[in-house]
């Protein structure tokens, strides 16, 4: 039988992936957080999330 990965593991990937990216709507940079109670990548200045996962 095939093994499943982790969902959990996956969205950790995105998550830091995306880190440190520049924000596409202003000139801040992309940090994990949380948006709406959700795990997220959000910009440091706008607050504008790119992903969330839940």
């Amino acid at each position: 039988m095939q093994q499943l990965e982790d969902p959990a593991t996956k969205q950790d990937v995105l998550l830091t992936t995306l880190e440190g990216n520049d924000c596409a709507f202003c000139d801040g940079t992309l940090t994990q957080g949380r948006y709406k109670g959700n795990d997220a990548v959000v910009c440091s200045e706008c607050e504008t999330p790119t992903v969330q996962v839940w």
